[in-house]
């Protein structure tokens, strides 16, 4: 298995976000994401091992990106 930097943690671009987290937790961190109910989410999708974050702004995005990084302390 070849590992790299982008296995874990949360990225941004523009108004999205992709969060990665390890193998069959994106459902589960998905919704403890829909939980908190940061304001600056405004929906959520998860796969397998990834989540992909919308909100409105590009500011948005990465506050929602520092408070994700914050909480998770990017170890998704």
């Amino acid at each position: 298995h070849i590992r790299s930097e982008h296995d874990r943690g949360v990225f941004c671009n523009q108004n999205m976000l992709v969060a990665k987290t390890l193998p069959g937790h994106a459902q589960s961190v998905c919704e403890a994401i829909a939980q908190i109910a940061l304001p600056e989410i405004m929906g959520t999708i998860a796969g397998e091992n990834t989540i992909f974050i919308v909100s409105k702004t590009v500011a948005e995005a990465e506050k929602a990106k520092c408070h994700l990084v914050q909480i998770s302390g990017e170890a998704l």
